[in-house]
């Protein structure tokens, strides 16, 4: 039936509140919830702030039990969509941040966890704050990332970069957590 063809996605947009956003509260930010091991949160360039679970139900094509704990963005839902329905053909002409990971959604939850399509992310600031140019916040590449500024979003203040957490090394300790 219709339900076993169906696929289904249920995910969220970015980590939680660690505080709650100023405009909720008066003016002032107060303690908000928690992203469990992940660093920080919403609005940051840590972990906490990006990693999330995603569900992908598809009866008849996803293995039950199936996980995956590889690197993978809302922005690789149009190329796996388009890759996995009849009669699709994404824009040509046009370059796309997304790439088609239906491999870690096809994969028999029997064999080893296949690695991702996606190499590399890139986290970009959401305004200029002043500056002639939208900056890199951070990057990540396999387990590593690199982060050139940590926070950017006003309730936890102005861009700061906490060069204690650089100079422990590039790889965000929450990554394995």
């Amino acid at each position: 039936g219709i339900g076993e063809n169906t696929l289904t996605f249920l995910t969220g947009d970015n980590g939680g509140y660690v505080l709650t956003p100023d405009w909720n509260c008066g003016g002032t930010p107060a303690p908000g919830g928690t992203n469990g091991a992940l660093r920080c949160g919403k609005g940051t360039t840590w972990e906490g702030g990006h990693r999330l679970p995603g569900i992908a139900h598809w009866p008849s094509r996803i293995s039950p039990g199936t996980v995956s704990h590889q690197l993978v963005s809302h922005l690789d839902l149009l190329p796996t969509l388009c890759s996995l329905a009849e009669r699709c053909e994404l824009p040509a002409g046009r370059t796309l941040d997304g790439v088609d990971v239906s491999s870690l959604l096809l994969a028999p939850s029997t064999q080893l966890e296949p690695p991702s399509p996606r190499k590399a992310f890139f986290y970009y600031a959401t305004s200029k704050q002043g500056l002639a140019h939208v900056p890199l916040m951070a990057a990540r590449v396999g387990e590593y990332k690199a982060h050139w500024f940590t926070a950017g979003w006003d309730a936890y203040g102005p861009w700061g970069s906490d060069a204690i957490e650089m100079s422990a090394g590039l790889a965000d300790p929450a990554c394995h957590a």
